[in-house]
């Protein structure tokens, strides 16, 4: 299984629960550098911490900025912890709970492989039972 599992390489050996959460890292970090320097959300992000009377002339609400901002850390965080449980124990599968209407978040889960189990669940790294 995933646990178990280590990938060989001549005389290098590399558990597969230490590479998956390294790639995931990467990817997230990667994903988060296109979307602060490539969407308007992400450029007024940044922007919001420079010039919040720029950003309003821009008509994007700082409050709302600082709000998805707050959430996409929330998410990363998340994310971040449950990579590390995996890696530190060899955790199965992962289990994060968001609210319904927690869009950002969601789609963030999302795309790193989550899940969606009943109402609030989302499982990542094998079966799709919560027990």
């Amino acid at each position: 299984g995933y646990i178990e599992t280590t990938l060989r390489f001549g005389g290098f050996s590399i558990p597969l629960r230490m590479l998956v959460p390294c790639v995931i890292a990467l990817i997230m970090v990667g994903a988060l550098q296109l979307f602060l320097t490539k969407t308007f959300l992400g450029r007024a992000i940044m922007a919001v911490s420079q010039d919040q009377l720029a950003l309003q002339l821009m008509a994007a609400d700082p409050i709302r900025i600082k709000r998805i901002a707050f959430a996409i850390s929330i998410a990363t965080a998340s994310i971040a912890g449950a990579l590390l449980a995996a890696r530190e124990r060899g955790v199965p599968r992962s289990v994060l709970f968001t609210e319904e209407d927690n869009h950002p978040a969601k789609a963030a889960y999302r795309a790193l492989g989550y899940q969606r189990v009943g109402d609030y669940g989302m499982v990542m790294f094998g079966g799709s039972e919560v027990g």
